[in-house]
């Protein structure tokens, strides 16, 4: 009987299982993990801010720049290498809060009215943030 008997179990019950040779069972039982290139994995977090829909409200802004980093420290500590979150997660702004004719009716948007200054500085401080945690950060804004 060999040194270990049950590798030439494994063997055998390989052989009969998929119809190899008892040679080729044996060279797929004996390659090491090392012989295939490894699959990088990688752990992707999703997340989802509170909904700012007015694009004067500064502060609004900044606490949703607040809880951005604050989910992606959460990510980050639990080993996520990317982080998603879905387009408009600083300020999602209402159609008719940007409305040239006004919030009652619909018109042509007045961009003036955003916050561009606000959006900036928090883009800045979560591309600081994504920077020293090395995590990807990916989420949608407008640019002015």
């Amino acid at each position: 009987m060999t040194q270990n008997g049950n590798l030439k179990r494994k063997v055998r019950a390989r052989a009969a299982r998929t119809g190899e040779s008892y040679t080729s069972a044996l060279s797929h039982i004996r390659k090491k993990p090392t012989d295939e290139p490894a699959g990088k994995s990688l752990r992707l977090a999703v997340a989802q801010t509170s909904v700012c829909l007015d694009p004067r409200d500064a502060a609004a802004f900044r606490a949703n720049g607040a809880e951005t980093r604050h989910l992606m420290r959460q990510a980050s500590k639990a080993g996520a290498r990317l982080i998603h979150f879905p387009e408009g997660t600083l300020c999602f702004p209402s159609k008719r809060l940007l409305s040239e004719i006004g919030p009652r009716e619909i018109g042509a948007a007045d961009w003036s009215r955003y916050q561009w200054e606000v959006l900036c500085e928090e883009l800045e401080e979560t591309r600081k943030h994504a920077k020293k945690l090395k995590l990807w950060t990916v989420f949608g804004a407008p640019i002015g």
